[in-house]
């Protein structure tokens, strides 16, 4: 058995260095040392200020921890060896280890295969060129993400495909926002089945801001979901089973054209 999961603003707080990094390398354990993930930091989400040279050289390696074998079950026992496959880009949460002298991974929960969200000049960019009159991109709109990132994001999501967005709402005033969603294609996954079939109606849990406009996570996607609007959508399912989505990473969702 594990411990239970961290959530977001957990793995924050026990992070001292939290953001998205591309594995470079990994070296296997030998008879003296544990294996470690050689990684190249693309974009912190909490930065080390105790080690400054990381904004110039941002690479760090994380010391993995060992699978056990053997012997019952007990409370804490985990590995990570898994969680950073070559090549990949992964959102990663570290504290480093005084004793070790190197990073390791907050929990068995702290790291997953993740695109980063698009940076604040390609957010720019969409509003300087942005059309005007009928038919116009929001600001909010988001550009659809480079091939690599499509890839990442496939890799880590449970159900991908083309949806288009029928309503978002909520039932009641305490009822988390809900966008249901009429899958139009389903690339990867499968939705069920109902009494007419395949399934293709399916709502997803929003994450939301509150009033101020602060995040009630760390990150929001209310604004990407809009009445009318076909999207291309990357999916994991909810906390209680199939009964519903919810969008796996900050830029899984963005409008493509009608099909």
């Amino acid at each position: 058995m594990v411990p239970p999961p961290l959530n977001r603003r957990q793995l924050l707080e026990a992070s001292d260095l939290a953001g998205y990094a591309r594995v470079i390398g990994l070296k296997d354990a030998s008879s003296q040392r544990p294996a470690l993930a050689l990684l190249r930091f693309i974009r912190f989400v909490k930065r080390p200020w105790r080690r400054p040279w990381l904004f110039i050289w941002p690479r760090a390696s994380v010391r993995l921890r060992a699978s056990e074998s053997g012997g019952a079950p007990v409370l804490g026992p985990w590995t990570d060896q898994g969680g950073y496959p070559r090549g990949k880009t992964v959102l990663t949460h570290l504290h480093w280890n005084a004793e070790s002298g190197a990073y390791e991974t907050v929990s068995w929960n702290a790291v997953w295969v993740a695109a980063p969200p698009p940076s604040a000049l390609k957010k720019a960019l969409a509003r300087l060129f942005s059309r005007s009159g009928p038919g116009a991109a929001n600001p909010t709109d988001r550009f659809a993400p480079s091939e690599s990132e499509r890839r990442a994001m496939r890799e880590a999501a449970e159900v991908v495909g083309v949806a288009k967005v029928l309503r978002v709402e909520r039932e009641t005033p305490w009822h988390p926002l809900m966008a249901t969603l009429e899958f139009l294609e389903v690339e990867k996954g499968d939705l069920g089945e109902d009494e007419d079939g395949p399934r293709t109606l399916i709502e997803v849990r929003l994450r939301l801001t509150r009033p101020d406009g602060a995040p009630m996570s760390l990150w929001s996607d209310q604004d990407l979901y809009r009445p009318g609007q076909t999207v291309m959508a990357n999916l994991n399912w909810g906390e209680r089973g199939r009964s519903f989505l919810q969008t796996s990473c900050p830029n899984g969702v963005w409008p493509v054209d009608s099909r």
